[in-house]
């Protein structure tokens, strides 16, 4: 187990002492990322999830009905997508190789991405699963996808990235080569789309990103805004503050709209704190679920609420296993009128002796914590997890008789 974060005695001494806080939500994750800049464009928009795409392919599931369009009681948002690149002929020396459900095209796509070919449809597909393309390197040699009088349907997020040398096309039909439809997340760069009356169809509750593609059709917008990811991680509720109090009324967002994907927009959320009364009551850290009032998303807005009544309260911790090592780090809330303070960062493997990592000097309010540990050590918290149940990760709050705020606890 590993505790984080004891104030020096003699400071915990001025700061005064309470009964512990336990901390029942933590955070689990790979390497952070670093936040990406889009260059504003005229509808269009280089886009950008909450998590890192990598360029291995995810394995869909096989579907072959295509599900029916929800129908759409707002005015039509259709426009046509002037070309930016020349038009690729496809190659007719060659048989087309045939593919009849969503695993079979991305498949067929990451064992040609840098050779080149034609695949074609035999059926409607469905991708339903996460999956990222981009090739290798540039001026690879041309794909094409023949939809023929097929569709298909976007259900997850899905991203297509190519310079140029990648090409869909089909015959006309009414929802177009691409459908996506509710909860569906399409990002397209740089590719050509060839779709005759409809290309692309973005249903209500789902999100499109078209940048430097060649368009040739109809591409239909859904009317209302969609939320790619709201920075909610974390409030402080002060002494004598409600999370009412706290909670913000307008969320920091990454926004689909139009076909552009749009950095820090502000919007209005409305907050449900309903089901969390006794640990509102109790002042217990909890979750509190939103919903924005101007705009959809997958799935509902999530806000940590701490009560920030202990000298160092916690705001994110993130655990990081390799090989080779497991570190934990993150940031914590001082109190800031009295720095610089003394701090001690504790681990314990059984909860109860701990032992100290280091101690130092913090000074500044945004000073982090870190620690780390050879993996192998965390073989024994494996087998005291499973003898206790004890998660493997938790946080608990201020001790009072050891004059320490403990924090992280791995075991």
């Amino acid at each position: 187990m590993l505790s984080l974060c004891r104030i020096a005695p003699a400071a915990a001494a001025e700061l005064g002492q309470s009964e512990p806080e336990p901390i029942t939500k933590q955070e689990i994750t790979t390497e952070p990322e670093p936040e990406s800049t889009v260059e504003p464009e005229v509808s269009q928009s280089e886009p950008k999830s909450a998590a890192k795409p990598e360029t291995a392919t995810e394995c869909l599931s096989e579907q072959s009905t295509e599900p029916e369009r929800e129908s759409d009681t707002s005015d039509e948002r259709m426009v046509q997508v002037k070309p930016t690149q020349p038009p690729q002929t496809p190659p007719t020396a060659t048989e087309p190789d045939l593919v009849s459900t969503g695993a079979e095209l991305t498949n067929w796509l990451e064992a040609h991405q840098n050779t080149g070919g034609t695949a074609k449809l035999t059926d409607n597909i469905v991708l339903d699963s996460y999956y990222f393309f981009c090739p290798d390197a540039i001026n690879m040699p041309a794909l094409f996808v023949d939809a023929d009088c097929y569709t298909i349907t976007v259900t997850e997020e899905i991203t297509f990235i190519s310079d140029a040398h990648l090409t869909f096309y089909g015959q006309e039909q009414e929802k177009g080569i691409f459908y996506i439809a509710k909860g569906g997340l399409f990002f397209l760069e740089n590719i050509a789309v060839e779709g005759g009356q409809n290309a692309l169809w973005q249903e209500e509750g789902a999100g499109l990103s078209v940048k430097d593609c060649r368009v040739s059709g109809n591409v239909h917008y859904a009317k209302t805004p969609f939320v790619i990811r709201a920075d909610t991680d974390c409030v402080l509720v002060e002494k004598g503050q409600t999370a009412g109090d706290a909670l913000p009324g307008q969320v920091q967002c990454v926004v689909n709209r139009q076909g552009e994907v749009l950095h820090n927009e502000l919007l209005p959320v409305s907050w449900n704190l309903e089901g969390n009364k006794t640990r509102q009551k109790k002042r217990l850290r909890f979750e509190a679920q939103g919903t924005s009032l101007n705009a959809v998303s997958k799935e509902s807005l999530s806000c940590t609420v701490a009560y920030h009544d202990y000298p160092l309260t916690f705001l994110e911790v993130k655990a990081i296993q390799s090989l080779t090592q497991c570190q934990f780090r993150g940031g914590y809330a001082k109190p800031v009128d009295v720095l610089p303070i003394q701090v001690a960062t504790e681990y314990s493997f059984d909860g109860k002796n701990w032992i100290t990592y280091d101690e130092h000097m913090v000074s500044n309010a945004l000073d982090a914590f870190f620690m780390g540990f050879e993996t192998s050590k965390f073989a024994l918290c494996e087998k005291i997890r499973a003898k206790t149940g004890i998660p493997i990760v938790f946080l608990s709050g201020y001790t009072q008789e050891e004059s320490r705020v403990r924090g992280l606890i791995s075991g």
